[in-house]
């Protein structure tokens, strides 16, 4: 399971009066063993953001999920949904994490959180589930 997060920094318009220090949350989500990397873009709903989006899908294969951490999955889901369409990516391999209104820990935890949730349903977990690290 190949789990990449795309963080979107909502051109400082929804997101800039909250907590989320978006210089090191990528750098923070990074560091999880399921994760193979995470990047912020400024706006992805706008036409930048749509093409990193596209590039990303493009080469998806069937062990990529993309975490978009953002303003609300509906939203999400109007912004992005036919380059996510064209993209021939199972709509399942998307997920789409409301980070507004959260700090670092708190959307950190939710993104992680669904990264676990698609890690149990796919079978494919990296750490104990147990509560048991070490």
């Amino acid at each position: 399971m190949k789990v990449k997060i795309l963080l979107c920094g909502c051109h400082n318009m929804k997101l800039k009066p909250e907590q989320i220090d978006m210089n090191s949350l990528p750098a923070a989500l990074d560091g999880d063993i399921d994760v193979k990397y995470a990047i912020m873009h400024p706006q992805l709903c706008g036409p930048g953001g749509n093409e990193i989006l596209r590039d990303l899908l493009h080469v998806a294969d069937r062990d990529t999920f993309l975490v978009i951490g953002g303003c609300d999955p509906g939203t999400q889901q109007v912004y992005f949904g036919d380059v996510i369409a064209n993209s021939g990516v199972p709509r399942h391999h998307i997920l789409h994490v409301d980070i507004r209104g959260m700090d670092n820990e708190d959307a950190s935890a939710a993104i992680l959180k669904a990264v676990g949730e698609v890690a149990v349903r796919e079978g494919a977990l990296s750490f104990p589930t147990d509560g048991f690290s070490g």
